[in-house]
């Protein structure tokens, strides 16, 4: 048999086939946790800018974007928005960037 030198202590830091899978869910979570909070704050942000419209143009988006096949995503949504706010000229560059 042949082990590595210092094998005994390697193996001390090594997890369980179970401690690692464990690992592996709870990051599964935490990155869906972080997913689902970014698609929240996109989803704000398109009604933010949409609420800020004057109606006739809030009218004008909300039909462009019930016509429009574009899957009904939170970054879609926002960006969706953002351009035809920044379409018109009436979304504020500086302010309110597109990033």
């Amino acid at each position: 048999m042949r082990f590595a030198l210092f094998a005994s202590q390697v193996l001390d830091d090594q997890q369980t086939p179970e401690e690692r899978v464990c690992r592996f869910d709870k990051q599964a979570i935490a990155q869906e946790d972080r997913h689902r909070d970014l698609a929240a704050r996109q989803w704000r942000r398109g009604r933010r800018l949409l609420t800020a419209a004057a109606p006739a143009v809030r009218s004008e988006i909300i039909a462009a974007w019930n016509r429009s096949s574009i899957p009904a995503e939170a970054a879609y949504f926002a960006d969706f928005v953002w351009r035809a706010l920044r379409d018109r000229c009436l979304q504020d560059l500086s302010n309110d960037s597109h990033a």
